[in-house]
């Protein structure tokens, strides 16, 4: 390879994302990091999700919340990987490290290294607009494992940003296979400042630095020696947390993340999540808690998701807000499986009048109404009685649930507003329920 002084250097850095097809994106060398910017939507979309359970930590969010959060991560402006928001348009660039007045054969090619990683993440990291319902189906199965998502901003765009390295050097290694050995000495470069070489990371690393490092160098997969020492170190230092990755619950995001999709950049956030969930105790024991937090409603002892079976253990009782307004649903919650991910709305009771969900009131729903809140107060219908038997699968005989209203589904009339998986609908066909309290609706969307 050709040698450089520092001037040479400085005049030459900018061909190096033009030989990958990125024309007219400027390079700079300043401070200490690598970095690009750009119109990264799931950056974006990660921050409007932790900042609405910031001032909704006891709630579920609901479609039309998801919605939202796409709708303002599609708007063109950019967030720093911190989750600081710029109202400026995120014009693409590239920025390395100083470059030093003594430039040695291996700083170059780390520093080459550097440039082809961020010219990467132009190539590969998804900057389109988010599909709401692809969110929807990433989030709300997820929502209900973690305590506290608000906790998670930090955690989460780290993650996502982990994993999306692997993915893009993968595909760049793939697409290019000239760029192997300088993204080999860009990674010897962060472990040498990690303190891998000197064996400074062993003596203060910590169960998540192991699982991080882990996570990362073997999804990364290069064989250098220095590399070989991170991988050692780590199994060393904390061994319970090495395995959690190697052969534990984090095994297959570690897979999936080495085997990447070109076309399916939004993958990487679901990656993330999962992992977040995994890890959320781990993290939430490092993270203060939020003062005033409100107390949760639980299911009762005897409950079971109606979609998987798994216990009350297993279920989680959130509360149920407007979109658009930080206002709770008063008498609605969403109950919540943090095995499988099923939701519903079901009927919790309120303590005292003032809008605050009654502990182990609420009862598990009927799984055919799949989330439907609809107008229990409506009059009943012809055939119609408060000791009408219900259709939960066992001798209720109408027997009170313990919210007092019985164990029937409520009745549905034209213009009821109700929401279906999250949904907000308005009822515009309301049937006359048959002899088992089935009622025939048709909804719209609102």
């Amino acid at each position: 390879m050709a040698q450089y002084t520092a001037t040479q250097y400085r005049q030459a850095i900018k061909f190096i994302p033009q030989s990958l097809g990125l024309n007219g994106v400027p390079v700079y060398a300043q401070g200490n990091m690598f970095f690009c910017t750009a119109n990264f939507t799931l950056n974006k979309f990660i921050v409007q999700l932790c900042q609405w359970a910031k001032h909704h930590s006891d709630g579920v969010p609901s479609q039309g919340h998801i919605k939202m959060w796409c709708s303002e991560a599609n708007r063109s402006h950019y967030v720093t990987g911190h989750g600081e928001r710029i109202n400026t348009s995120p014009s693409k660039k590239i920025v390395i490290q100083s470059i030093p007045d003594v430039l040695t054969q291996r700083m170059i090619m780390a520093l080459n290294g550097g440039l082809l990683h961020e010219s990467a993440h132009l190539l590969y990291t998804h900057q389109a607009r988010l599909d709401w319902k692809e969110m929807c189906e990433m989030v709300l199965p997820l929502w209900g494992k973690v305590k506290d998502w608000s906790k998670m901003q930090g955690a989460l765009l780290s993650w996502t940003n982990l994993i999306e390295d692997i993915r893009i050097e993968r595909l760049l290694r793939k697409n290019y296979a000239n760029t192997a050995t300088q993204l080999a000495d860009l990674q010897d470069l962060i472990l040498r400042m990690e303190g891998h070489e000197d064996g400074k990371f062993e003596g203060n690393a910590k169960a998540l630095q192991v699982i991080c490092g882990t996570f990362r160098d073997i999804g990364l997969g290069y064989n250098t020696v220095l590399g070989r020492k991170a991988i050692n170190s780590y199994k060393s230092v904390d061994q319970k947390a090495f395995e959690f990755v190697t052969k534990g619950a984090l095994k297959p995001m570690l897979l999936e993340s080495m085997n990447p999709d070109e076309s399916d950049g939004v993958k990487t956030l679901g990656l993330a999540l999962k992992v977040i969930c995994e890890i959320a105790d781990l993290i939430e024991a490092n993270t203060p808690d939020h003062p005033d937090q409100p107390n949760q409603p639980q299911p009762p002892k005897e409950s079971k998701c109606p979609k998987c079976g798994a216990g009350a253990r297993s279920l989680v009782i959130k509360a149920l807000y407007e979109v658009g307004r930080s206002i709770r649903v008063k008498g609605k919650g969403v109950l919540c499986c943090t095995n499988c991910g099923h939701q519903q709305v079901i009927d919790i009771e309120e303590e005292g009048g003032q809008g605050q969900p009654q502990p182990n009131q609420p009862q598990p729903p009927q799984p055919r109404w799949e989330g439907f809140e609809g107008d229990d107060d409506a009059e009943p219908q012809d055939g119609e009685g408060e000791g009408q038997e219900g259709e939960q699968g066992d001798d209720t005989d109408g027997e009170d649930n313990g919210s007092g209203k019985g164990s029937k589904p409520p009745l549905f009339k034209v213009g009821d507003k109700a929401y279906l998986n999250g949904q907000e609908v308005t009822v515009v066909v309301a049937g006359t329920p048959n002899d088992k309290g089935v009622q025939e609706v048709e909804v719209e969307a609102v």
